[in-house]
């Protein structure tokens, strides 16, 4: 082989390795950059997710936060009505004072009483639902002993509505029947009054308040009295108290009596 020849394939292996070479370094300048292109998009996928996640978070938070005020909300409005956990009350304010014939007063006492359970809750009851018409008044004083009383009759004392007692056949007992009562209304309170006497000393220990109702066939403008309604057993207890310290009377003081009965 001359020199010439010989020089001409040197000279095409060196431009083939230059080419190679050439390739090369592009390919590798390539793949760099494909590789610089592509982390930029990852680090904002994974901040995407990162956003996604807090949205999420923040979104369940907020729900908490907003249940948190509905159910605080409820229990203070809860609070505030308390009618569905108290119910209705009756409530009843005495003023009991006894007196000289000559009108000083010797004694005067306040105090409350309530419903009488059993009886003035179902009095109520049946009141509204008209299966008895409303009747007269009667407030009874228990004493011991019995202040009212003529030795041989041992009952309470009875101040009633004016002929819930007595007829013209049938006149009261002075001792303890005093049909000396009157109702009145007073806003939305019930207002009952009236005296008796007392007709040997002692001392009052209990109260009540009691009416006399009626069946539905009788008005409450023309309500029945002991002698005209025989269908019921008598007088129902609607409020009543045990005195904590009994009220002392003598013989010949008067007894006035006020009651105001209210609903809450």
């Amino acid at each position: 082989m001359s020199k010439k020849n010989w020089s001409n394939i040197l000279s095409v292996l060196a431009r083939t390795g230059l080419a190679f070479l050439f390739v090369s370094g592009q390919s590798a300048w390539a793949g760099q950059n494909q590789s610089n292109t592509e982390r930029p998009f990852a680090r904002d996928d994974a901040k995407t997710k990162q956003a996604t996640s807090n949205q999420a978070t923040a979104s369940v938070k907020a729900e908490k936060e907003v249940a948190t005020k509905e159910n605080s909300s409820a229990e203070e409005n809860s609070q505030r009505s308390g009618g569905a956990n108290e119910g209705i009350k009756v409530h009843g304010h005495w003023t009991i004072e006894i007196r000289q014939a000559s009108g000083a007063i010797v004694t005067r006492r306040e105090f409350e009483n309530s419903i009488a359970g059993g009886s003035g809750d179902k009095l109520l009851a049946q009141l509204l639902s008209r299966q008895l018409s409303q009747g007269l008044w009667l407030i009874t004083l228990v004493g011991s002993p019995q202040v009212c009383a003529s030795p041989a009759v041992g009952v309470v004392c009875w101040i009633a509505e004016p002929g819930l007692l007595s007829t013209p056949s049938q006149p009261l007992v002075p001792s303890y029947e005093f049909e000396t009562l009157k109702v009145s209304l007073n806003g939305n309170t019930l207002v009952l009054s009236g005296i008796a006497t007392a007709y040997q000393s002692g001392a009052i220990i209990q109260v009540g308040t009691n009416n006399f109702p009626c069946v539905p066939t009788f008005s409450v403008a023309a309500p029945c009295t002991v002698a005209s309604n025989n269908t019921l057993e008598g007088e129902v207890p609607f409020t009543a108290a045990t005195l904590s310290a009994p009220i002392s009377v003598s013989a010949g003081q008067t007894i006035s009596v006020t009651v105001s009965i209210s609903f809450s």
